[in-house]
């Protein structure tokens, strides 16, 4: 089989393959030293992207410029500014529109509404902590709580973040020494 023969059998074959796919073979892209990337148009959107053709038996490939667009478009419906990647291809760096605090949320979270500003979160839970005569120092043993300090005597514990809000805490270090002085002084007499 002479050359020009076997180019038109692979050529037929990756116009074959791009119908399968919804695409359009558009023709010869970049020669990437290794590779020599194909020219392909999507059915549906009419973008052009370049890919190897090779890849298409393996792979069924998707319009990042749609994507894209979609995923700008349900960031702006939750009040949100797609400002850079993640640290993976399904996590993206947000700007909240409403405080300017930047965070690496999920995609999906942001499309489901699942997402917070935890940096409004902290500033609440410690203007709250202040507001109970609090201090936070660290992040407690789960989500729901923080390692408090107590300012008027130095001691830190562990308090659920809901019990400071509500202000049914108290030091149990303090109650500890009180309970045993109480303890000395009945022992006394």
């Amino acid at each position: 089989m002479d050359k020009s023969k076997i180019k038109d059998s692979v050529e037929k074959k990756i116009h074959e393959l791009a119908k399968l796919r919804n695409l359009t073979y558009v023709g010869f892209g970049k020669n990437t030293g290794t590779h020599v990337l194909r020219k392909f148009r999507f059915n549906d959107c009419k973008h052009i992207f370049e890919y190897q053709h090779s890849q298409l038996i393996r792979s069924r490939p998707h319009c990042v410029v749609c994507h894209t667009d979609k995923l700008e478009r349900e960031a702006e419906a939750a009040g949100l500014i797609i400002v850079g990647n993640g640290r993976a291809s399904d996590f993206k760096i947000y700007k909240f529109k409403s405080c300017g605090h930047e965070q690496e949320i999920t995609t999906a979270g942001v499309r489901k509404g699942r997402f917070k500003c935890l940096k409004c979160l902290e500033i609440k839970h410690s203007n709250e902590a202040k507001a109970a005569g609090l201090k936070i120092v660290g992040y407690g043993d789960n989500k729901n709580s923080r390692l408090y300090e107590f300012p008027s005597c130095g001691h830190r514990q562990e308090i659920q973040i809901q019990k400071v809000r509500r202000g049914i805490f108290h030091c149990a270090e303090c109650e500890r020494l009180k309970l045993k002085q109480e303890a000395k002084f009945f022992f006394f007499f």
